[in-house]
């Protein structure tokens, strides 16, 4: 089956010039039979590519968890990209692309919205945040999730239900601090002077920063 038409057809006899062999080839064209018709088609002296006619039939096999991109920074054959299914996100890829469900899971492990929750910060700074009832002058509260390296600042504050006839406004204490050596806890402290011993605890809010 042919696939070109030549530009110049000889006749028995005629005399062979350089410039019949040009036109050999400067005016030749494509038939039909060089192209798939259902997918492709001859305009002018041209073939394209009909609307919908590359199929993922027609496309060479794609690798396990690839797909057919660029991402070289610049203009390039198409190649095979990388896609991730890691929840932490741990390969920091610049060129790779994420699945749905590690998205989801890294953004549900950086921010938990709950009364006692937590947000990781893009810099490593993780702020967390909850409440307490305390039962005595100091309190261990085990933190939503441990600090990876260090607590840096815990404050605390009274609840707008705190009431007790007791105290006077020079006696009461509240605050906290890490606990030493464990970065999984900080320390609450609440408490009247000894001298008030009748205090009644109420709810109490705390926040800690750390990374």
């Amino acid at each position: 089956m042919a696939i070109i038409t030549s530009g110049k057809t000889f006749a028995n006899g005629e005399q062979l010039s350089a410039d019949k062999l040009n036109q050999v080839i400067t005016g030749a064209t494509f038939t039909q039979g060089a192209i798939d018709s259902g997918s492709m088609q001859i305009v002018g002296d041209a073939i394209s590519v009909r609307d919908g006619g590359i199929t993922k039939a027609k496309i060479e096999n794609v690798a396990n968890m690839k797909v057919l991109g660029n991402t070289s920074g610049s203009a390039t054959s198409p190649q095979e990209v990388a896609i991730l299914d890691e929840d932490n996100m741990s390969s920091d890829s610049a060129t790779s692309l994420a699945t749905q469900q590690s998205i989801k899971a890294y953004v549900d492990g950086t921010v938990s919205t709950s009364e006692n929750g937590y947000m990781k910060l893009p810099n490593g700074v993780i702020m967390q945040w909850g409440t307490l009832t305390p039962s005595a002058r100091l309190t261990d509260v085990t933190l939503p999730i441990a600090f990876p390296n260090a607590c840096l600042n815990v404050q605390s504050s009274i609840g707008a239900d705190f009431t007790d006839t007791n105290y006077d406004d020079n006696s009461l204490i509240w605050g906290g601090f890490p606990k030493s050596g464990d970065l999984s806890k900080i320390t609450i402290m609440s408490n009247l002077a000894l001298s008030n011993a009748a205090i009644t605890y109420r709810k109490m809010f705390w926040q800690a920063i750390g990374n």
